[in-house]
């Protein structure tokens, strides 16, 4: 923690990722769940990134990427947040590699326009 909030004073942009277990599984003596999301407020935004079950929550979860990767070079630059859930506990990881992912360059993401038709999704309003 002291080494986000000295990024969020020196104006630096860094990437914090945390995980927990699913919202629904907080306070309900389940193991392994910590409330983490805004654990590093106000030093740092935070984004909630859900698991992928679809290609819509894919959709959306690229937003939200894009949306928290455009803040790290806001005001001068700043921290992020990642808090990523996961239902059940890695006591085995088989995935050999990483899904693709649709990066957006930071002139792109942080110019203030709407960015969702560039990760393919329509926002919801």
């Amino acid at each position: 923690m002291p080494g986000i909030a000295e990024a969020a004073f020196r104006q630096i942009p860094i990437i914090m990722i945390s995980a927990d277990r699913p919202e629904v599984l907080l306070g309900k003596l389940d193991g392994q769940t910590l409330p983490q999301q805004d654990a590093c407020s106000p030093y740092a935004q935070c984004w909630q990134i859900e698991e992928i079950t679809t290609e819509e929550a894919l959709k959306q979860q690229n937003l939200c990427l894009a949306e928290a990767f455009s803040t790290l070079y806001k005001r001068g630059g700043q921290p992020i947040h990642l808090n990523i859930p996961i239902s059940e506990p890695l006591f085995e990881f088989t995935t050999t590699e990483l899904p693709t992912a649709k990066i957006l360059p930071p002139r792109l993401a942080s110019n203030g326009n709407d960015i969702s038709s560039l990760v393919g999704i329509t926002p919801k309003v």
